[in-house]
């Protein structure tokens, strides 16, 4: 039997190489951020004020089920088509889960209220995988250079939503035997790379191992992250 590789953790592994290890830019609003999370999001999750210290030694495992708890399982992400799912969770890690909710409702045609449910779930999988991801990704690159802080951060924001777009629309272009797995290629480890800009959101470690089963998704968490709005 081939081995899988869930869809969160290849998600999780292509967000990552947009992400790096400890930064503090000083026009970044998260302010101190360590594999993309913020020490709002970590103060968040640990439900304490978390230090800059803390930020700086967070490891890739608690940053993992971060993002997995407060992103990819806010958008429902395991019930998206394949390919739309890392469009969606990226939006998400990088301008909030409510955003990217109500950009994907948009375009979806369906109530724009920035939680996905069963309306706007059936509505993906019946919209054109392609044709969603291109178009999310104008509607992102259109909301992302209206702020302030585009001149400075805008040349990374746009390489890597343009670099998610073209990973996503190679896997929704895959014929997959399931909608939770993936057929594992040799995994490649993680290394953090310099990070191009603020992220308001959270970041775990790259899993390079494969498993054998999905875990089920978890329940969703509502979503306070700050979006750039």
């Amino acid at each position: 039997m081939a081995r899988t590789q869930s869809r969160f953790d290849l998600s999780l592994a292509l967000v990552l190489r947009h992400e790096g290890g400890f930064v503090r830019h000083p026009r970044d609003p998260g302010g101190a951020t360590n594999l993309g999370i913020t020490r709002q999001t970590l103060s968040r999750a640990r439900g304490r004020s978390a230090s800059v210290d803390d930020v700086r030694h967070l490891t890739q495992e608690e940053a993992a089920s971060i993002y997995r708890r407060f992103y990819w399982d806010a958008v429902l992400a395991d019930e998206l088509p394949p390919g739309l799912d890392l469009a969606v969770f990226d939006f998400a890690v990088h301008s909030g889960p409510a955003k990217a909710a109500r950009t994907l409702q948009g375009l979806l045609g369906v109530q724009a209220d920035g939680v996905v449910g069963p309306v706007t779930l059936e509505a993906a999988r019946q919209a054109d995988a392609g044709d969603a991801i291109r178009r999310l990704t104008r509607a992102r690159l259109g909301f992302l250079s209206r702020l302030g802080v585009w001149p400075v951060f805008g040349r990374g924001w746009r390489r890597r939503v343009l670099s998610v777009e073209q990973e996503a629309l190679r896997l929704a272009s895959i014929p997959h035997p399931s909608q939770g797995a993936l057929p594992c290629s040799k995994p490649r480890p993680f290394w953090p790379a310099a990070r191009s800009g603020p992220t308001s959101s959270g970041s775990q470690p790259l899993s390079s191992a494969c498993s054998a089963s999905t875990p089920p998704p978890s329940p969703r968490e509502p979503s306070r992250r700050r979006s750039f709005s």
